[in-house]
């Protein structure tokens, strides 16, 4: 999926912590929270797992419309 970024400006990256087993209910609590409104575009979902450990940190990019 590609999204056209219409304002730079307006780029914003939320920064969410878990383990292996539940960062996936963390990505999606988030995503339906109050922090997003339905206008708003996803850019990118990128997760990082600590070396040798469960530990796992998402990013999500996004543009506040």
């Amino acid at each position: 999926m590609s999204h056209t970024i219409t304002d730079k400006s307006k780029l914003t990256v939320t920064q969410l912590s878990g383990t292996i087993n539940d960062i996936d209910a963390t990505i999606q609590t988030s995503l339906r929270s109050s922090t997003f409104a339905n206008a708003d575009k996803i850019v990118s979902i990128n997760t990082v797992r600590k070396k040798d450990s469960n530990h796992v940190i998402a990013y999500i990019v996004w543009e506040d419309q």
